[in-house]
């Protein structure tokens, strides 16, 4: 694993030390009253938190996207709502930074290429400018998180919804991650005839992060779930049904994988601990390496993922990557019916789904542990579709949807940004 440069030690023991000091200690009064001061956000700003990768000239840090990262996790994990407002103001200034800068060296390689790939909508729009000037002939926006509600300001939304639909109109194709976003489009006003072509290019993984370990290093009754604690991914569910789980279930034991801000967490401890969980229920917290998760995922007999039927949740419209990990991890899945990928789960009999009910998870986690041909087929069928979900068979079939010639037979030069 690289080493982190001394630049970004800095930035993270500077955040950590800030987060230590200013935050932790009041993040639970926050919650309680949603507010943040004033003089807290000085002061981040002070530190240039609010544009870590923001060049120095234009007023930013001038660090790089590692630095970024390394301070979002101290930041959320003091106060996981102030580490999201910070994001919202870095993630405009790498928009800015992503816009200029593609247009810029395109531009200044001198050469043309035959197709840009965009994602997000800012980074299309980029594209669409470079098509005009002749040095692109052809678009693709590419969708990989679209939320008809993305921002609470209505105005902010508003400019979202526009910008989304004007390139979804003006580029030669569209890519979406699920088709349930062509739906969402059409329902905020721009229904599929006025847009260009939508084709559905879901999350792959990569052939080596598929695992399959022998059934026998198979670990019985243990359910893992990994990603973030919050209200959506329904953290809360989940430990009423490790709860009920343990008691019924001897063999039964959970590792909950992830993070959710020093508060979340020490309410999560403290009821596991009341309800003498702790010796069945442990919290490693985030592991930043990716193999060692991967590790203890492909060990565990099932993926639990008891996603919350919420209103406008992004969940419904974009490609869930627990569910994606889980799969290439080869162990089925339990999850509820709130995602577009719920569906082929159930289709392929890749796991059992459930709508959000914490019974019906409860039952269904007992069934695959304790239906062992049951949980035998799943796990077969999981495989499979991390098999046929690997990004170069997904990108095989968006490719020929747009007729362009991959591989060998390809002649013709691509740009490809991925914002």
């Amino acid at each position: 694993m690289a080493q982190l440069t001394k630049e970004q030690l800095a930035i993270r023991d500077m955040t950590r030390e800030f987060v230590q000091k200013e935050v932790t200690p009041f993040a639970a009064e926050w919650d309680r009253t949603a507010t943040v001061p004033l003089d807290t956000l000085r002061r981040i700003g002070a530190l240039g938190l609010f544009g870590v990768c923001v060049p120095t000239e234009w007023g930013g840090g001038g660090a790089d996207f590692t630095s970024y990262v390394l301070a979002t996790e101290e930041l959320a994990y003091g106060d996981a709502g102030l580490c999201n407002m910070v994001n919202a103001t870095n993630s405009f200034g790498l928009k800015l930074r992503d816009f200029v800068s593609d247009i810029y060296f395109t531009l200044r390689s001198r050469q043309s290429y035959d197709l840009y790939i965009g994602v997000d909508a800012v980074n299309t729009l980029a594209g669409l400018v470079l098509r005009s000037l002749g040095r692109v002939e052809r678009v693709i926006f590419y969708e990989t998180d679209y939320s008809p509600r993305r921002y609470a300001n209505a105005t902010l939304n508003r400019l979202y919804l526009t910008l989304d639909g004007f390139v979804a109109r003006h580029s030669d194709y569209v890519w979406n991650v699920t088709p349930a976003i062509a739906a969402a489009r059409a329902q905020v006003g721009y229904p599929p005839e006025k847009l260009a072509p939508q084709f559905v290019v879901p999350v792959g993984t990569f052939p080596e992060q598929i695992h399959e370990v022998p059934y026998s290093d198979l670990e019985a009754g243990h359910v893992v779930y990994s990603g973030g604690f919050s209200e959506q991914n329904g953290i809360w569910t989940l430990l009423e049904a490790a709860a009920e789980l343990c008691h019924k279930l001897p063999e039964a034991r959970f590792t909950i994988l992830g993070w959710g801000g020093e508060t979340l967490e020490s309410n999560m401890r403290k009821f596991i601990t009341s309800n003498g969980l702790s010796q069945r229920v442990v919290m490693p917290g985030f592991l930043d390496d990716h193999r060692e998760v991967e590790e203890i995922i492909s060990h565990a007999w099932l993926g639990i993922a008891p996603f919350k039927d919420v209103p406008y949740s992004i969940k419904r419209l974009g490609d869930v990557s627990k569910l994606r990990m889980y799969l290439s991890c080869g162990i089925p899945v339990v999850t509820t019916d709130v995602t577009y990928l719920a569906d082929e789960i159930r289709r392929r009999g890749a796991g059992i789904v459930t709508q959000d009910d914490t019974r019906q998870l409860v039952d269904a986690t007992i069934k695959l542990l304790s239906d062992r041909q049951l949980h035998q087929d799943c796990r077969a069928a999981a495989v499979a579709m991390a098999r046929h979900n690997t990004w170069d068979s997904i990108f095989e079939r968006a490719f020929a949807d747009v007729g362009f010639i991959t591989g060998e037979q390809a002649s013709t030069e691509t740009l490809v940004n991925v914002g």
